[in-house]
């Protein structure tokens, strides 16, 4: 499985850090994971203009060890994937299961409706046979009895 897993901090002045996870599958299925973390507005970090850069590194090393703690690393990340993946081939496969099932009973409508038309026109041979041979008996019999007809 192609997998990558990016991490990336911005500058201090622009006031967050963001990390951004990206993972993609082999079927080309990607999932983008992306956390930013303000440092001056985190209700958590309450962080005001005036701190003192020792502070506000010390607040930035909490917040990086924050998402290192928490989270998804390439690992879960590619396993998640996987699972996904191991997911969607089985329903796949299923569907084709399934839809080889209703081709075959479509076909064989087909072929039954197929034969019906075939015993069908069989018949119609043989009535059209019957119907020319009691026309000629008819035709034979007026003849016969001398009607005009004949």
């Amino acid at each position: 499985m192609n997998s990558s897993l990016q991490l990336s901090a911005s500058a201090i002045g622009r006031g967050y850090i963001e990390t951004v996870a990206c993972s993609t599958s082999p079927l080309g299925l990607t999932v983008n994971l992306s956390a930013r973390y303000t440092l001056y507005h985190n209700p958590l970090l309450h962080h005001s203009m005036n701190q003192s850069s020792d502070q506000m590194l010390h607040d930035i090393l909490e917040t990086v060890n924050f998402i290192k703690d928490n989270a998804a690393t390439k690992t879960e990340l590619t396993n998640g994937l996987d699972q996904v993946e191991a997911c969607l081939e089985k329903k796949i496969d299923d569907f084709r299961v399934e839809v080889n099932q209703k081709f075959d009973e479509v076909v064989g409508h087909v072929d039954a409706f197929a034969k019906l038309h075939e015993t069908l026109d069989q018949e119609m041979v043989s009535l059209r046979g019957k119907y020319d041979r009691l026309e000629e008996r008819l035709v034979r019999v007026e003849q016969k009895l001398g009607f005009a007809g004949a």
